[in-house]
C-alpha cells in the first residue's frame, strides 16, 4: 500500500478517515510524505458537518477581519485508520 501511496506524493486527494475518538472525518489534502504505515498530509480543507439551524435566534453583526497568514495544518495518518482515498483530478491541461 505504501508502494502506491508513494506515487501519489504532491497530489491532491479526498480521505476518509474512521477514528475511535472523533468519528468520521473527511479531508482534501495534499499528500506530503508516505512512511512504512503512516502518510502525512497537508489538509487543505475540511468538509463541514451539517448542523440544524435554530428558529428563532438573533444574529450577532459579523465584524471583518483583516486578511491574515493561512497556517498550514499538517497531519499524520496510520493506515489503519484510512477509510477511503481519491484522487482529485487536476485543472490543468
Amino acid at each position: 500500500m505504501a508502494f502506491r501511496f508513494r506515487q501519489l506524493i504532491g497530489s491532491r486527494v479526498k480521505i476518509e478517515t474512521d477514528c475511535e475518538a472523533t468519528g468520521i472525518e473527511k479531508l482534501h489534502a495534499k499528500i506530503c510524505h508516505v512512511g512504512s504505515d503512516f502518510i502525512e498530509v497537508e489538509v487543505m480543507q475540511k468538509e463541514k458537518k451539517k448542523k440544524k439551524k435554530p428558529t428563532l435566534v438573533r444574529r450577532k453583526p459579523r465584524k471583518k477581519k483583516k486578511e491574515e497568514c493561512k497556517k498550514h495544518e499538517f497531519r499524520m495518518i496510520p493506515f489503519e485508520s484510512l477509510s477511503s482515498i481519491s484522487v482529485m483530478e487536476d485543472d490543468c491541461c
